[in-house]
């Protein structure tokens, strides 16, 4: 069952990176989520500095949690927008 929602997955996913057509909207709204994920990862980066000068418990999850939002905004930008 996996394999074959995985292979309809890849095929819708190959079908959509394959179209001539973008939807212009799409595009624009990927961007604009793919600066908040940037705007995000930027902010925790802050943070984490700042409470690494100041001595306070931090955690390096929320950068990484981020950074992981922000590979997959600029993914789906360049799926929207190809």
């Amino acid at each position: 069952m996996k394999a074959s929602i995985a292979a309809a997955v890849a095929a819708a996913l190959m079908m959509a990176s394959c179209s001539t057509f973008r939807d212009v909207a799409a595009c624009e709204n990927a961007a604009v989520q793919q600066a908040i994920a940037e705007r995000a990862y930027g902010s925790a980066v802050d943070a984490h500095e700042a409470a690494h000068e100041s001595g306070e418990e931090h955690s390096d999850s929320e950068i990484f949690d981020a950074r992981v939002a922000m590979i997959l905004a600029e993914a789906e930008t360049r799926r929207q927008c190809g």
